[in-house]
């Protein structure tokens, strides 16, 4: 017991030493997006889509914190007639930054279009799962 709490304690200094200072930008990004419909109408299946997001990214060492609002479109290709959603959520994600693969949770609420008058609230909640390439481009 003590062995373990004596390392978790050295672990987390060792974090706290190594960050350096917080910091903060825009940012701007897009997403592919999957998803389905949890009320009527339930037979249009699964869709996929397109994100556009705009947000504002403060590095906390090695964890980023971002507010952010997002706009988006679905397709429904299973579905009878061809249908389409779209949405404008805002919400944040959290993650860590300091690896080439950036993981992230992320959840947002608004409102959402499904084809022609249908509407109603928006929701989403998961994990994301980003590259950091080149830098400054993610």
């Amino acid at each position: 017991m003590r062995r373990s709490l004596l390392l978790g304690s050295v672990a987390g200094l060792a974090v706290l030493a190594g960050t350096r200072e917080a910091r903060a930008g825009m940012f701007i990004g897009g997403e592919l997006d999957g998803g389905s419909l949890l009320t009527a109408p339930a037979n249009l299946g699964t869709g996929q889509g397109f994100v556009g997001l705009a947000g504002y990214r403060v590095g906390l060492g090695p964890v980023f914190v971002q507010p952010e609002a997002q706009g988006s479109y679905m397709v429904f290709p299973g579905a009878a007639e061809s249908a389409h959603a779209t949405r404008i959520v805002a919400g944040g994600r959290v993650g860590l930054s300091v690896l080439v693969v950036q993981p992230a949770v992320f959840g947002h609420a608004g409102i959402g279009w499904v084809g022609e008058g249908l509407d109603g609230r928006a929701f989403d909640v998961g994990l994301a799962v980003g590259f950091k390439l080149i830098p400054y481009l993610r």
